[in-house]
């Protein structure tokens, strides 16, 4: 859930496409490349003045395209994707460079500062009208590794429009999406079966059922922990409906760790206009009643600890997490930090 920490919410993101010119040596390339950078840099104003979210930069006129990219196309998008942050410094910026170039994209993103890739053939194989992709999360995220561009995303389509599946056809978007999670993928891209096509509403319903029991196991995880601990909170209410809290919570003890030890002090400041003035509730309760969108947020911090584990049910997640005192331990305090932070609370 790096997503939510990027763009700041899950839902009803608009990111915009730069399709940068056709860069030199390809086929239709005409243009120079500070005339392709000033036009590139001139689309970005206007996304960016109209309040857009994020940008993909993509070399989407190198037409016809080929897997074999030569380095003046590495060279001509480093130069656009600085330019573009260069006019915008703090907009989710990513890089797109057809077909397939995935390591040359993470490349111009680290030399750049773009946050995101777009990388496409993540997991399975499919036929492109380029010709044949195949499976590349193993190669490419070592790669990301080798170059020191963790922070750099890699947002990936399944299922990829202008392509044929039938070497898939037994493995639906589901079982898809699910792979290319289990290969770390910080992101999915569902598009329709061509470019400005839709995604097909089932499918995308069907990615979202997926979803939601995850959620729902790390919320459970969370009261688990909580109550084990026996985090309270005593919390008030504000004259706008909203609470600011002061009340401390001590836990006893790690689970599987020595007694007594203490991992927490004050939790306090705790928001909402469901809470009682002065009275002590339990964490649990306090983490089922946030709103969703509160939710996703805690789901997303929780995520980044528990990192590659691989877990399918809630109880697969909770023996790993019970069985491993230093991961409750950093469980416990991502759960802390996000009532302290995200929430505003006051720690006494």
């Amino acid at each position: 859930m790096k997503f939510l920490k990027l763009f700041g919410r899950a839902k009803s993101v608009v990111i915009g496409m730069i399709h940068v010119r056709a860069l030199p040596g390809t086929p239709l390339g005409s243009m120079a490349i500070p005339q392709i950078i000033e036009e590139a840099c001139h689309e970005a104003e206007i996304y960016h003045n109209a309040g857009i979210d994020g940008l993909i930069i993509e070399n989407m006129h190198d037409i016809p395209y080929t897997f074999s990219i030569g380095p003046e196309v590495c060279a001509s998008m480093t130069a656009v994707c600085a330019a573009v942050r260069g006019i915008c410094p703090s907009l989710p910026l990513g890089v797109q460079i057809l077909s397939a170039a995935n390591s040359s994209a993470l490349a111009v993103a680290l030399a750049s500062g773009m946050d995101f890739i777009r990388a496409e053939g993540y997991v399975f194989s499919h036929v492109a009208d380029e010709g044949l992709l195949n499976a590349c999360a193993g190669d490419l995220l070592r790669y990301r590794k080798q170059i020191k561009a963790e922070h750099v995303q890699i947002f990936t389509d399944i299922k990829k429009k202008h392509s044929s599946h039938a070497l898939t056809s037994d493995v639906s978007i589901v079982e898809t999406a699910r792979a290319a999670e289990f290969f770390l993928s910080d992101g999915l891209i569902i598009t329709g079966t061509a470019t400005g096509v839709q995604a097909d509403p089932m499918e995308l319903r069907g990615r979202a059922a997926m979803m939601a029991p995850r959620m729902d196991y790390v919320m459970q995880l969370c009261c688990d922990l909580s109550a084990n601990q026996q985090i309270k909170a005593a919390v008030k209410n504000s004259g706008k409906g909203s609470a600011v809290a002061g009340g401390t919570a001590f836990l006893g003890g790690l689970l599987g760790g020595p007694p007594g030890i203490a991992v927490g002090g004050a939790i306090g400041g705790l928001l909402g206009w469901w809470m009682t003035s002065g009275q002590f509730r339990p964490l649990p309760q306090i983490i089922m009643e946030l709103p969703p969108h509160q939710q996703q947020r805690l789901y997303a911090d929780i995520m980044a600890v528990l990192g590659s584990l691989d877990w399918t049910d809630l109880a697969q997640l909770t023996a790993l997490v019970m069985g491993n005192a230093t991961l409750q331990q950093q469980v416990t305090a991502a759960l802390l930090s996000y009532i302290t932070k995200e929430l505003r609370a006051e720690v006494h």
